[in-house]
């Protein structure tokens, strides 16, 4: 009897590749449009913008304006105390008008202030300034930080604090030294500028992704189990925990 060979037909491994191109893609698209991305992107501004002026605010005082150590100390002091005091304002203001919102206003709010002290170099002035521009820059860190978990699963809530704190604190260190190159070559004013640019660019992310509130329909989305970013259809949808209560408690 002849056998008959059959040459089974051979899996097209090529026409699965198209298909996990097109899932790698969805996915990346999804990851880059999700608040947990820009979250880390904002971060990312804000450490950029600090780590340009921040460690040189001691030497722009002491040895540009010519303050004595020991005032640049009071100075210091002075602006911790006031930051303490207007982060205690800070969650009556997210109740007023939003979470996000006041993040904004605030953080927008101390830009005037910082871009003065870079280009005004009046000591009295920059000193006044000075004790009041980190006050209003920070005051909503935490009103931010409650938002940031809220926009993330609860179990993947505690990876998501490491990626923020990362994001700040990765460009911070890489320019630190660029501020060091800046000021040496341009002069003090341009690392302000650049500070309060990359702030201003951290708030409009934030202002046109979740502001005008918009920052509600990510308030249920720690009740997730899968990890998903939920985004409700409407309002009405779902069962939402008021941002007002969760800033109470």
């Amino acid at each position: 009897m002849l056998k008959e060979n059959r040459i089974l037909p051979r899996p097209n491994s090529s026409a699965a590749l198209p298909s996990l191109s097109s899932n790698l893609l969805l996915a990346g698209r999804v990851f880059v449009f999700s608040p947990i991305f820009l979250l880390i992107l904002v971060q990312v501004m804000i450490g950029a913008g600090a780590g340009l002026f921040i460690p040189y605010f001691n030497i722009y005082f002491v040895q540009y304006l010519k303050a004595s150590p020991a005032l640049f100390g009071l100075l210091n002091g002075g602006a911790t105390a006031v930051t303490a005091l207007l982060t205690l304002v800070a969650p009556w203001l997210a109740r007023r008008i939003g979470k996000i919102n006041s993040v904004v206003v605030t953080q927008v709010s101390s830009l005037p202030l910082l871009i003065t002290i870079g280009l005004v170099p009046l000591l009295p002035l920059a000193a006044t300034l000075y004790l009041f521009r980190q006050g209003l820059m920070d005051m909503s860190a935490g009103v931010l930080q409650v938002f940031s978990m809220e926009a993330v699963a609860e179990k993947y809530r505690g990876i998501a604090n490491s990626g923020y704190q990362a994001a700040f604190l990765v460009p911070w260190a890489l320019m630190a030294p660029v501020g060091g190159l800046i000021i040496a070559h341009l002069g003090y004013p341009a690392v302000f500028i650049g500070g309060a640019l990359c702030y201003l660019l951290a708030s409009t992310t934030l202002w046109v992704k979740f502001g005008r509130g918009r920052e509600n329909r990510f308030g249920n989305v720690g009740a997730s189990d899968d990890g998903s970013i939920v985004y409700p259809a409407a309002e009405s949808s779902h069962v939402e925990i008021s941002s007002n209560e969760m800033l109470r408690s």
